[in-house]
């Protein structure tokens, strides 16, 4: 199994196809798993990087927080020999790669942010990320949250089947403190390093997940040329939901760009 020993913790990782490098970075639901439908659709034209942070899946906790995230991902990197990458986040996974965006612009080829705000502005309050987070705050563990989240977007409603799977992959945490999603939604992040950078950005959300849509549409306002792509009858779990239509966002984003 594919261990890198980083910064006290053990984290677990996988590496598929060839390519230009595009990492992968699962958000507070899920771990690398979750990137699946992802992996299979990128790994013919790109070398696909997925990982679980720490805590997370495989992952230890390593006595380390959410503040690590970033520094995790930079060591990571480091650790495969990666000089320079493309960027996807998903949700909490957002304020990982735009942490590290924000660290090393120099190494950030492309930087796509999906479902939350990744620190580069306040997570809105009365959206997913925000509800999600004071529920975790008060569950007493990772799989009381898990089940919080079920109805919170209507992702089991249109969809029961893949909610099943996707519920079945979050059940993998079992190390996560679900207090960690407060301290994640504190991250703050400088959105300027990356605007004056000219790291070519997109934002993808669902329709059914609003207030992020928002945040994002705001967010983009600060990041000249960023684009932002909406996907309709989506919500916070836009890249598992409606896989077909965001992978052909990325993939033509992607193919511009790297």
């Amino acid at each position: 199994m594919p261990i890198a020993s980083i910064n006290g913790a053990e984290i677990y990782y996988e590496v598929h196809g060839d390519g230009p490098v595009v990492v992968l970075a699962h958000g507070g639901g899920s771990n690398h798993l979750t990137w699946w439908k992802q992996v299979y659709d990128l790994m013919g034209a790109y070398r696909v990087v997925t990982f679980d942070h720490r805590g997370f899946g495989h992952s230890t906790t390593g006595g380390g927080s959410p503040a690590m995230f970033a520094d995790d991902l930079k060591a990571l990197l480091d650790h495969l020999g990666i000089e320079k990458a493309a960027l996807l986040g998903q949700s909490m996974g957002g304020y990982t790669v735009a942490g590290f965006a924000s660290k090393c612009p120099e190494r950030v080829t492309a930087l796509i942010l999906t479902s939350g705000s990744a620190g580069l502005l306040p997570a809105p309050e009365g959206g997913h990320s925000r509800n999600a987070a004071n529920r975790a705050g008060t569950a007493v563990d990772y799989q009381a949250f898990l089940a919080t989240d079920r109805d919170a977007d209507g992702f089991y409603s249109r969809d029961p089947r893949d909610y099943f799977l996707f519920s079945g992959i979050g059940s993998l945490n079992f190390r996560v403190d679900p207090r960690w999603m407060l301290e994640v939604i504190a991250i703050e992040t400088d959105v300027e390093v990356i605007a004056s950078a000219g790291i070519p950005c997109l934002l993808i959300a669902g329709v059914e997940d609003g207030t992020n849509l928002a945040i994002m549409r705001d967010i983009a306002k600060l990041i000249p040329g960023s684009v932002v792509e909406s996907i309709p009858d989506a919500g916070h779990h836009v890249m598992f939901e409606k896989s077909d239509e965001a992978n052909a966002i990325v993939r033509g984003f992607l193919d511009k760009h790297l």
